[in-house]
């Protein structure tokens, strides 16, 4: 197991990088608003410009795939009207082809009525759909081992930070459905 104490942060971001990730995003559903990171604004509204910026859910949504659009948008005003955990498995259109994302967050409604919510976005182009490509196994082994290491630091962080708690949950709900084959 990594000793954190000794290495710091640095090989905990330097893994997530690693990992497939497109980037994250944070969503006022009251005020029908995203902010992508740079990563996320690339890929889902074409213009990594978008990144940091308040943008529509309708622009954030830009480069979904259309055979996905019938579904996702209602999928997400379910999850938006109570709150709940959104997670979605679809296509987008990029500059270099279609890429299939993994879209993993949670929205919560506040007491004032508010709904908000974080999430991440994950490549997952490359994972075979039946599961039995060899290179999923290896990254399931690769991802359990990094959740082992993130167990000390979500203790540590998870208090101080809901989207690193967030994030480390993300993780383990993509082990455990790569795992299960869902």
């Amino acid at each position: 197991m990594i000793n954190r104490n000794k290495h710091g942060i640095a090989p905990f971001a330097s893994s997530l990088l690693s990992s497939n990730i497109v980037g994250t995003w944070d969503h006022d559903v009251t005020a029908d608003r995203v902010v992508l990171d740079a990563g996320a604004a690339a890929v889902m509204t074409g213009d990594r410009d978008y990144g940091g910026q308040q943008i529509p859910l309708s622009l954030a949504f830009n480069c979904l795939h259309d055979q996905d659009r019938p579904w996702v948008f209602p999928k997400l005003d379910a999850v938006s009207q109570g709150g709940g955990d959104f997670i979605a498995d679809y296509l987008v259109n990029t500059k270099t082809g279609i890429r299939r994302l993994l879209d993993y967050g949670h929205l919560s409604k506040s007491s004032n009525g508010a709904v908000q919510g974080y999430g991440i976005l994950l490549d997952i182009n490359n994972i075979d759909t039946d599961n039995r490509h060899p290179k999923v196994s290896f990254e399931i082994a690769r991802q359990k081992d990094l959740l082992q290491s993130l167990s000390g630091l979500q203790v540590d962080l998870g208090q101080k930070s809901v989207r690193a708690a967030i994030l480390i949950d993300m993780l383990r709900a993509e082990v455990a459905r790569l795992d299960t084959g869902l």
